[in-house]
């Protein structure tokens, strides 16, 4: 889940008898679940953060299936905790938190390997979680705002982790664990992956959105539009200065981050959409003007919710992964349309073409910056 910088929360409030009857329904949270608690000053401290932590993820476990939850983590040195992870599936797989200029990471659900078993873990930025047990001895109406449009975003932000283990968890029994031990080939990866992950982002919001607000939506349409606005400057750039270094593996890298991040916001504004049932153009007018303004994306952006609500028609059904082939297809047309052709050559590698065009050659500018070794 991510902060969308400058955005606040609050959620609405529920009775008393509506809070008892939801508390009886059967939980799916793990008895023996560990809440591991990282770099808190004080032990009491950490064990009230603890405890309002999991009693959201009660709450969320009789709306969701969180049997796959095997630990919590809720640390203030978040990006060391993930990193420190293990996956069970090779050293390298080590996690980076986001942190650019549109939004920060401050939680994260990753799948982790546990012998033939696969389960799900959730990683919280303690500065946030703490704000759910947190009670400030500045008793102002600004402190009280501030306070509770925190604990809005947090608990907002732990319903849609748990969303993402509740999809893990209907993937694995649907399309077994060894669904998920397949080798992609190189043109897979570039095609599928960020295909999967707009699907986890948009399934994830839609069974969380229920837990958020207007400002909610506000975060998830501005980071889109940042998103999309950003993405096609930067992807010309990069070529344009690939014509010069001529590193294949650069120019795919930079390109390809680009393309994924469209997508990937995308499916956060699109599962909140769902769910909410309101449409684009009154409920993200900013984000449908953007969309518009870009010739280059705009009707593969509607191709691609299109594609998200046919998945959702049969979800949790997915007899496979060919199930995400309409999505990869969206994000190999953005690819070409961004100049790129994928190509298998036979012994399984990736050849790429970028042919010229007049918008991706480099301009007198940027060849001098090149030749005097400052670009």
């Amino acid at each position: 889940m991510l902060e969308e910088k400058g955005a606040t929360a609050t959620q609405e409030a529920i009775s008393e008898e509506e809070v008892a009857e939801f508390l009886r329904k059967p939980c799916s949270l793990p008895n023996n679940l560990v809440i591991t608690l990282c770099y808190f000053a004080d032990k009491d401290d950490a064990e009230r953060c603890g405890q309002a932590v999991r009693f959201h993820l009660e709450i969320f476990g009789r709306v969701m299936d969180l049997s796959q939850l095997e630990q919590v983590f809720i640390s203030f040195n978040y990006p060391e905790t993930l990193a420190s992870i293990d996956r069970g599936v090779g050293a390298t797989q080590v996690i980076i938190p986001t942190a650019d200029d549109v939004a920060t990471g401050i939680a994260m659900a990753p799948t982790v390997k546990r012998g033939d078993v696969w389960k799900s873990v959730i990683a919280l930025n303690a500065s946030y979680a703490r704000s759910l047990s947190y009670e400030p001895e500045d008793p102002s109406v600004e402190t009280q705002q501030q306070l509770q449009a925190l604990r809005a975003l947090t608990i907002h932000t732990i319903a849609h982790e748990c969303g993402h283990v509740h999809d893990h968890a209907m993937q694995m029994k649907h399309m077994g664990a060894d669904t998920f031990l397949q080798k992609w080939a190189p043109v897979e990866r570039y095609l599928k992956e960020p295909a999967m992950a707009c699907w986890s982002e948009f399934m994830a919001e839609y069974l969380s959105a229920q837990y958020g607000n207007a400002e909610t939506l506000k975060g998830y349409e501005d980071g889109f539009c940042d998103r999309l606005k950003n993405a096609w400057p930067a992807i010309t750039e990069s070529i344009r200065h690939y014509r010069m270094h001529g590193n294949v593996e650069r120019v795919l890298s930079e390109v390809s981050i680009q393309i994924r991040h469209v997508i990937v916001y995308a499916g956060y504004l699109f599962g909140y959409l769902a769910k909410t049932d309101v449409s684009l153009a009154d409920a993200a007018p900013k984000a449908a003007t953007e969309i518009n303004a870009h010739s280059e994306f705009a009707s593969l952006i509607m191709e691609l919710r299109e594609g998200l609500m046919k998945l959702l028609d049969v979800y949790p059904k997915f007899a496979d992964l060919n199930v995400f082939n309409p999505l990869s297809d969206v994000v190999r047309e953005l690819y070409n349309r961004a100049g790129f052709t994928f190509r298998e050559n036979p012994d399984g590698s990736l050849h790429l073409d970028i042919p010229h065009r007049p918008d991706t050659m480099p301009t007198l500018a940027e060849q001098l910056a090149f030749r005097t070794g400052n670009l």
